[in-house]
């Protein structure tokens, strides 16, 4: 096991995105891939290689079906998820959909529906729903 493991890093997004940060911009990649060094030994290479991590474990998801991937916008976990920030690491597809709730966070659309509830969220539960009945039937 070494640092390609833990690509799950909650770092400041860029302050070029726009978004409200809740962490030091300081709290970045620069910042825990020492530590991984320190922690799995000098032979661990720096930067990551996200890419190929990604690569390794999505690929396994490829021509799947019946799975329904959603990511909140604003979600802090987004990178870690087919639906990443720059761009959907697998192809959505009718039998495997990608959706991203715009405006949400992590796991917004798995709660019980809201009074205010966003309209995407709304839209992602309904999506979900109508998918279910169809692959059940």
């Amino acid at each position: 096991m070494g640092c390609t493991w833990f690509g799950n890093w909650q770092t400041a997004p860029p302050s070029s995105s726009g978004l409200s940060r809740y962490r030091s911009q300081l709290v970045n990649l620069s910042y825990f891939e020492p530590n991984c060094q320190r922690k799995f030994g000098s032979n661990v290479a720096i930067p990551v290689d996200v890419s190929a991590y990604n690569a390794k474990w999505f690929n396994t998801l490829r021509g799947v079906s019946n799975i329904y991937y959603t990511s909140g916008s604003l979600d802090i976990w987004r990178d870690a998820t087919v639906a990443t920030s720059t761009g959907n690491l697998l192809p959505s597809s009718p039998s495997s959909p990608v959706f991203t709730i715009d405006g949400a966070t992590h796991s917004q659309d798995l709660g019980e529906k809201q009074v205010n509830e966003l309209a995407s969220v709304t839209k992602a539960r309904t999506i979900g729903d109508a998918l279910v009945v169809k692959w059940i039937k």
